[in-house]
């Protein structure tokens, strides 16, 4: 294991004392995405130190050759937001806090991108404080996220119970409902206003706020312990990466969610939702969705809404080097537009002994 490092920058509260004081360090989940998009988006973020989680094991040929970058030792096997994403999300919050000084982390996946130069970032978070960064929607207060969500956030996955859910969410919402971008999420508004429409909504939600309320089987959630959802992608200082940490041992949580479905977006926003700390704004703009409720490839024709939004990352880019909604987005974050930033003299927050960041096999 690195040496660990002192943290110097905080003050005794954990948070940073100013812009040239705020430490940061970038955490990216890789797992089926070309490494040359991944060695793109660690370039855009030079000179900080970049901590990436990889599944060898599925994608064994991955290649990484920067100085900032620092692959998590034993990676998990990971899939899509099952149990092993989320544990790998752990995995590499962990090591981060054992191997590096910093003050805040911000995950990313590889179809991530800054829009903004990574100071502007720094100096938001020592301007703004927050333990979090996260758009929180609760599922006790939003009957449509409720509906959207139910299955994943209450049902045992693979389960009847949960087949059935879905298949209830579905008649409820409709043939062609309206799905809405709302906090990175895709939340589908039923469609039509007619009578039947109406009664079909309602008797979704009341079978969702029945598995809510543990009629359908057991759940983790109470009266103190609320259901969250948000975009994986947050950002989190010290402390709410170690109360993530604490709380994701939680034998009720592990019991309730390792065999679930698509829990990623429950599980760290119910966490965090709960956790009473300090929530600040995500740093994302998440793309819109399709049809099927998976997020589009942003175009050249999206950019001006990116600019728009003053957000300091946009997630979904083409799997692609050279796409031009790419390019221009790191020329906005001052990188140059082959994706290549000069070699740093030293990627600051590295651990005082790092590990090298050639990995050519998962050997």
């Amino acid at each position: 294991m690195d040496a660990v490092i002192p943290s110097r920058s905080h003050d005794p509260g954990g948070h940073a004392t100013g812009p040239e004081a705020t430490q940061l360090v970038f955490g990216i989940m890789s797992a089926g995405y070309s490494d040359a998009v991944v060695r793109q988006l660690v370039r855009s973020l030079q000179p900080a130190a970049v901590v990436v989680h990889h599944d060898f094991e599925r994608y064994p040929g991955f290649r990484l050759d920067m100085p900032n970058a620092y692959l998590v030792p034993d990676p998990l096997r990971t899939g899509w937001g099952n149990w092993g994403f989320v544990s790998g999300i752990v995995r590499l919050l962990e090591y981060a806090l054992d191997s590096f000084e910093f003050d805040y982390l911000q995950l990313l996946s590889p179809t991530c991108l800054p829009i903004r130069p990574v100071e502007s970032l720094r100096r938001h978070l020592a301007e703004n404080p927050a333990d979090a960064h996260v758009d929180l929607v609760g599922l006790d207060d939003d009957p449509e996220a409720l509906l959207e969500f139910a299955y994943r956030a209450f049902l045992p996955g693979g389960s009847l119970r949960q087949r059935v859910m879905l298949r209830v969410m579905a008649l409820a919402q409709g043939r062609d409902p309206t799905r809405e971008t709302r906090a990175g999420l895709c939340i589908a508004r039923p469609s039509g206003d007619g009578f039947a429409s109406r009664a079909r909504f309602r008797a979704g939600l009341t079978l969702a706020r029945a598995a809510r309320a543990g009629l359908l089987g057991h759940t983790p959630f109470d009266a103190s312990f609320r259901p969250y959802v948000s975009s994986t992608w947050f950002c989190a200082n010290r402390t709410a990466c170690r109360h993530v940490i604490d709380k994701a041992r939680d034998p009720g949580l592990v019991a309730h969610y390792r065999n679930g479905r698509l829990i990623d977006e429950i599980f760290f926003a119910s966490i965090i939702g709960n956790s009473g700390l300090r929530v600040g704004a995500l740093n994302h703009l998440i793309n819109d969705f399709d049809t099927h409720g998976h997020p589009r490839t942003l175009k050249l024709d999206d950019l001006d809404r990116l600019a728009a939004s003053r957000r300091f990352f946009a997630r979904k880019f083409r799997d692609d080097p050279a796409d031009p909604a790419r390019q221009r987005a790191l020329a906005w974050a001052g990188v140059a537009a082959s994706g290549e930033a000069g070699e740093p003299e030293r990627a600051t927050g590295v651990p005082s002994t790092p590990q090298s960041p050639l990995v050519e096999s998962a050997e």
